[in-house]
């Protein structure tokens, strides 16, 4: 987090989330010798963290409770830090979307994703900004049976394509357009 000058040793305790010290340790420098950050993305992802400054609020907050030293962290305090960890990789995808221009979404296995329908949800915001670029294309699959759900008021043609394949299997294509 060289962007907010944070105190590496304290940040590293932070994001190690339920990682070990030390293989945390070992991760990041794996990194850093074998990857490279796109200096665009990196420029829009600290563009989004200009933009929420809360952010950097409740780092400092929790940073203060579990320092560079705590290895026992009471669940509470976890459970804070898992949250705003969540909230910094939301972020992150999100800055990353300038980077796409994708022509098809494939969701395999869709039936697992029911909860992209759900508008209040922060991942099906994402996903939607995802499904929305222009003139994309969106490629559900599945080869389990599955009822077909529908918001009321959506505008969006289904077609299902089936086809059988070994004897006594289907598996079904939705395209939404």
């Amino acid at each position: 987090m060289k962007h907010w000058k944070l105190h590496e040793p304290t940040c590293r305790n932070v994001l190690r989330a339920w990682m070990a010290r030390d293989s945390f340790k070992r991760h990041i420098a794996s990194y850093d010798q074998n990857e490279e950050i796109d200096r665009d993305l990196a420029k829009a992802f600290y563009r989004e963290l200009e933009a929420n400054r809360d952010l950097r609020a409740e780092y400092k907050r929790i940073a203060k409770q579990i320092g560079y030293k705590r290895k026992n962290i009471p669940e509470a305090m976890r459970a804070e830090r898992d949250i705003w960890i969540g909230k910094m990789r939301r972020l992150l995808a999100r800055s990353s979307l300038s980077a796409l221009e994708p022509d098809i979404v494939i969701l395999d296995e869709f039936q697992r994703f029911k909860y992209l329908l759900d508008e209040d949800d922060p991942v099906a915001l994402l996903a939607r900004q995802v499904l929305d670029f222009p003139k994309v294309k969106v490629l559900l699959l599945s080869a389990t049976p599955y009822k077909m759900y529908s918001l009321p008021g959506t505008s969006r043609t289904i077609t299902i394509r089936t086809s059988t394949t070994p004897p006594n299997s289907c598996s079904a294509a939705t395209t939404l357009h």
